[in-house]
């Protein structure tokens, strides 16, 4: 019964995943074809992102103080509402640059406070003897639903229209709400704190800074997803060089989510502790900032593609590790602001730097600007990497 209870929670995470991966492809085709301006692309993530700042470290920290599933399944049920207020106006004709950025800005606040929610309660759903294996789980599922949206997002905007793709996104949030409050949970919860345990994001970042593991998987995922990541944020300016439909926008996301998914398995089984993790950290954005220069001293469709899943490798293996360290090897009471504050740090750095990298877009061209966003990270990539000596970082926790 355990299995079948996280089964239905995963199906229907996975059916928002691709609801979500629908919406952002006809969002940001949109957002082109109306303004015709990377910038504005990048302007849309910034948007869809900006209430990270507050609302990720504050999920995490009723994540770590509370029971959050009624919680976690009322803010999926809110976002339902802006995703079917977009579909309407959509079908009106109706919809214009301003108001989607005003509804994606509304839709992103219950968004980011239940991300670190939906991120930590979701493996508590297992069972307890898959142990490793949940987060494998969890992470294929991800992939395969984040890689057939964003090939469904084309295909329907083309075919259909933007406003099926939103209708279909309200859809997926509304049967996610649903598994979430049904799902029960299987094993046991954190710890209890001590006495006089304090549930701020200051007393969560003083036990957690001082682990150089930490240290590598904030810094690394400032500067990857600042600098680097926004190329995948900015498909639609890539995809126009060559074509201007949005099915073009969808096999470019593919391309970049097919690397995650080709990367996952063997990552999976190379993280095994604290040292690993920190290894391919810092070996992603390596490899991500040199794929960036390279993008950017090409100009060939197949070759942008298979630079593409390259890309997405270099981001699952620095999203993967970073998620692992931060849920297998720090103490279990600071786990949810740990988190919060990673997802503050992936979101506010992803649409901060698709704004600037989209602005370099328009004022430098594609080319040069990608070029220039390796050179930028890959010197500090560099260092990350050769820092790592010194003892192991640690041991998965134990529950």
């Amino acid at each position: 019964m355990a299995y079948l209870s996280f089964r239905r929670v995963l199906l229907a995470r996975s059916l928002n995943t691709l609801g979500n991966s629908v919406q952002i492809v006809a969002a940001g085709w949109l957002v082109y074809h109306l303004s015709g301006s990377a910038l504005n692309v990048g302007l849309l993530s910034v948007v869809a992102l900006a209430s990270s700042l507050v609302g990720s470290p504050l999920g995490g920290v009723l994540t770590d103080r509370f029971a959050v599933r009624r919680m976690a399944a009322l803010l999926q049920l809110v976002q339902v509402i802006p995703a079917a207020v977009m579909a309407i106006l959509a079908f009106n004709g109706s919809l214009t640059v301003p108001l989607i950025f005003l509804i994606v800005f509304c839709g992103s606040i219950p968004s980011s406070l239940g991300q670190p929610m939906v991120q930590v309660f979701l493996p508590r759903v297992a069972p307890t003897d898959m142990g490793r294996k949940v987060f494998s789980d969890l992470s294929a599922a991800y992939h395969f639903a984040q890689f057939g949206g964003v090939l469904l997002g084309g295909v329907v905007t083309d075919r259909l229209g933007v406003g099926y793709a939103f209708a279909f996104n309200a859809f997926s949030f509304a049967v996610f709400a649903v598994a979430l409050a049904r799902a029960k949970r299987v094993q046991e919860p954190p710890l209890a704190a001590s006495p006089g345990e304090r549930f701020t994001i200051r007393d969560g970042l003083r036990k957690g800074w001082p682990l150089r593991l930490v240290q590598t998987v904030f810094i690394t995922c400032l500067a990857f997803y600042a600098i680097v990541y926004p190329i995948s944020e900015l498909l639609p300016a890539i995809a126009a060089q060559h074509s201007p439909n949005a099915t073009l926008v969808g096999i470019l996301s593919a391309a970049f989510v097919s690397g995650s998914i080709i990367g996952n398995p063997p990552l999976r089984r190379y993280v095994t502790n604290g040292r690993s993790a920190e290894r391919v950290i810092s070996s992603g954005i390596v490899l991500g900032s040199l794929t960036a220069v390279a993008m950017g001293l090409t100009n060939t469709l197949a070759t942008t593609i298979v630079l593409l899943v390259i890309l997405g490798v270099a981001a699952e293996m620095i999203y993967l590790g970073s998620v692992d360290a931060l849920q297998l090897y720090v103490p279990e009471q600071i786990q949810g602001r740990m988190v919060g504050l990673f997802f503050t740090t992936v979101r506010v750095g992803g649409g901060v730097g698709a704004f600037a990298v989209g602005y370099l877009f328009d004022l430098l061209g594609i080319g040069t600007s990608m070029a220039l966003v390796g050179l930028v990270t890959l010197p500090l990539g560099l260092w990350l990497y050769a820092r790592q000596r010194g003892p192991d970082l640690g041991q998965p926790k134990t529950t």
